[in-house]
């Protein structure tokens, strides 16, 4: 992860050539397991590397193999991860399990699994809106002290650490542990020996620039590796006799890989740590053990390459088994050994109590009423997990972690910590939107969105959008929770202008413009996570002119006042690429001349899309429908037309009073994404299409669809998803699309 983010690091670099902090006094041996004196007391000290940590497992499994007995773990970043869970009573079989199943891109995103999103962060979700948000803070625009927090990697290590989490002193885990941190504000060593045992592995690994810094005892720290990569002083000051250290850390590149700005200051840094590495190794003793793994060329952030980092520190453990045989133990007193330090998770405690802690305006209520875990059950760890991801999915908090007490009968305390963000929880999205045909008609949108949260504690909002070029938008809805069960009211005001392009043999002849300004009061009630329900009270008052040229016709105004009923549904996991999950909306409404309407009407309209994966492969199916009930109309007709909306179509060309569509997508995700740990997935796809639009209702019939299909790439990326496609009509018309920014 270094190299990807050393322009962030440059600056902390001297730290690591400060003086040395004054030798560490020495430790406390551990009173719940004595060392024999008839064996010398041995520490196993980890070094940090990243990904390339998987080396430490391999080391492991020819210790257990070979019988040697460990009194104490020392570990720095990743060498802090593997040494702690070892620590705590798992066995090499175990880790190298979990080197396996671990999605390590998935651990390393904070991002919310979106269908555990809070609803209204779900309708932020814009095609137009960038994934980046800018945190407003009074009258100042933050950024996080990090591009992490780190809040799924830490609920990866509660959930494996769980058989311990009520341990608070690290001489007391099955093997002594410590792990090393490093004071950003000092620059000193901080070695951790005590408190919550997942929080110092978070200290630990907390690259400075990757990870936010951790808050832990008035002390803010980094990654332990800018201070002390390969901590064997530590161990000494235990009282180590034996140190087993293990040094996975990068080496210099030779001269022709230096080909970048980025790979010269990551050279540095490297350079600088080595220093402090051998400067550690020179200290071992006759009787201490160095074991260098060969890395080759795998990065710190290659968590892919696990296995083949797991064969390589097993190789270089056998070249010195001769060394470790001579720390054997018999068979006998190893069982013993084994039976001590290496615990299976024991059954779920009860839940005695759940307390939530947070420095919001909410009322604790409106969070609690989101856990699904509750007083007087046993502990269930992946419903525990899904109540941090709503309360996360809310965007207040920079943080939701949790730790478990003991309990007074035998069960553990819940106790929810939830950080507010530093940066602020109101927050300020950009987005872009660019489309084009490829044969000269190009539209582009800049939008921006605000929204300022938590005004009252029940959970008040307002949200503000603004939008310019082709398409243009300034409106702000006001969020206003009442009462109980998820009620709210919601007034909204705004104004918009579209061009709406004639089409005439498939070709644009013509736009005319349409300009409206409008309000709504919304009575409704929040479905959960999933969706919710409106009945509103709708006023508009408009403008269509069409445009020819230079010249326009005679603008045509027109006024809607209606009553809705609207449902909306959404349980999508991405709303661009969907690989599983419903979306719905409903629509059913009355304009009528008593409310400002030109004319009564009634209207009924809805759709609906579905997404089913399996491995890469997803099918997304979808159908959508929209009539007008009466013989009046609304003065705009439905549109249709475009990628997806009958492919090789203009967009929003086709029009009518009535329209029905259906469709099948089917994707497959050709890899990872663009990096390592940075998901960006690209797609290959194709579709197929039926629809189209009447004036007529009795008109619409099997004989009148159109047929369409395309083929397209994909790529979603943090500016937004990017389209390129080619789709055909079955009578011939053909159309390229490119789109950015645009959800489909």
């Amino acid at each position: 992860m270094r190299s990807a983010l050393v322009a962030l690091l440059l600056p902390l670099a001297l730290l690591v050539s400060l003086p040395a902090a004054a030798e560490d006094p020495p430790l406390p041996l551990p009173v719940s397991d004595p060392v024999p004196a008839e064996r010398p007391r041995v520490a196993l000290v980890l070094s940090g590397g990243g990904a390339r940590g998987a080396a430490h497992v391999g080391v492991i499994e020819v210790l257990e193999e070979l019988r040697v007995p460990v009194d104490l773990v020392v570990g720095t970043s990743m060498g802090a991860v593997v040494g702690a869970l070892w620590a705590s009573g798992l066995d090499a079989a175990d880790l190298k399990r979990i080197l396996a199943e671990t999605d390590w891109r998935e651990a390393f995103s904070d991002r919310t699994p979106r269908q555990h999103l809070a609803f209204r962060r779900k309708q932020d979700d814009d095609s137009l809106l960038m994934k980046v948000r800018l945190g407003v803070q009074g009258k100042r625009i933050r950024m996080p002290l990090g591009a992490l927090q780190g809040q799924r990697l830490e609920l990866v290590f509660r959930r494996l650490t769980a058989h311990v989490a009520t341990v608070d002193d690290f001489d007391r885990l099955p093997i002594p542990f410590r792990a090393v941190a490093t004071d950003i504000v000092s620059g000193e060593k901080v070695v951790l020996a005590g408190g919550d045992l997942v929080t110092a592995i978070r200290a630990s690994l907390a690259v400075p620039g990757a990870f936010a810094p951790v808050e832990y005892q008035d002390r803010l720290l980094v990654d332990g590796g800018l201070a002390d990569n390969l901590p064997v002083d530590v161990a000494r000051a235990w009282g180590a006799e034996v140190v087993i250290a293990v040094d996975i850390s990068a080496q210099p590149l030779p001269r022709e890989k230096l080909l970048s700005a980025l790979q010269i200051g990551d050279q540095m840094l490297t350079i600088l740590m080595r220093r402090d590495t051998e400067r550690q190794l020179t200290e071992l003793g006759a009787r201490d053990i160095a074991i260098l793994p060969d890395m080759g060329e795998m990065t710190s952030v290659d968590f892919s390459a696990a296995a083949d980092a797991v064969a390589r520190g097993e190789r270089a453990a056998r070249e010195v088994a001769g060394r470790l045989a001579a720390l054997s133990l018999p068979p006998d007193r190893w069982a013993r050994w084994q039976e001590r330090h290496t615990q299976r998770p024991a059954a779920a405690p009860d839940v005695e109590e759940v307390r939530i802690g947070h420095d919001t305006r909410l009322a604790t209520s409106i969070l609690t009423a989101r856990l699904e875990t509750r007083p007087g059950r046993p502990l269930d760890t992946a419903a525990l997990e899904r109540d941090l991801a709503r309360l996360y999915g809310t965007e207040l908090f920079e943080k939701v972690g949790y730790e478990l007490l003991p309990g007074e009968a035998g069960g553990v305390v819940l106790d929810i910590e939830a950080r507010r963000k530093r940066w602020g929880t109101s927050y300020l999205r950009f987005g872009l939107g660019l489309a084009d045909d490829l044969e000269g008609d190009t539209q582009w949108s800049l939008g921006a969105r605000l929204n300022l949260l938590e005004l009252t504690p029940r959970g008040a909002e307002l949200r503000t959008d603004l939008r310019i070029g082709e398409e243009q938008l300034l409106g702000s809805e006001l969020y206003l929770p009442f009462g109980g069960a998820g009620l709210f009211f919601a007034p909204r005001l705004g104004y918009a202008r579209q061009d709406v392009p004639l089409v005439v043999d498939g070709d644009v002849v013509s736009r005319y413009r349409r300009e409206a300004f409008g309000a709504a009061l919304d009575l409704g009630r929040s479905l959960g996570d999933w969706g919710e329900l409106r009945l509103g009270l709708e006023r508009d008052w408009g403008t269509l002119r069409l445009q020819t040229g230079s010249r326009s016709g005679q603008p045509l105004d027109f006024d809607e006042g209606k009553v809705y009923l609207r449902l909306f549904g959404d349980t999508l996991d991405s709303v661009a690429y969907p690989t599983s999950g419903h979306a719905l909306f409903v629509e059913v409404a009355h304009a009528d001349e008593a409310l400002g309407a030109d004319g009564d009407y009634d209207l009924l309209a809805g759709r609906w899309q579905g997404a089913q994966s399996w491995g890469r492969h997803t099918l997304v199916a979808a159908l959508e429908g929209a009539t007008v009930l009466s013989d009046l109309g609304p003065r705009e007709p439905f549109r249709l037309g475009g990628f997806l909306r009958l492919s090789g179509t203009v967009p929003d060309g086709l029009f009518g009073r009535h329209l029905g569509l259906a469709r099948l997508v089917y994707k497959r995700r050709l890899g990872g994404g663009l990096g390592r740990l940075v998901d960006a997935p690209l797609y290959l796809g194709g579709s197929l299409e039926a629809g189209n639009v009447w004036e007529r209702r009795s008109a619409a019939d099997l004989d009148t669809l159109r047929f369409a299909g395309s083929v397209f790439v994909g790529l979603d990326s943090a500016l937004g998803p990017a389209t390129f496609a080619w789709g055909r009509t079955d009578d011939g018309e053909d159309r390229w699309y490119f789109y950015l920014g645009r959800a489909f």
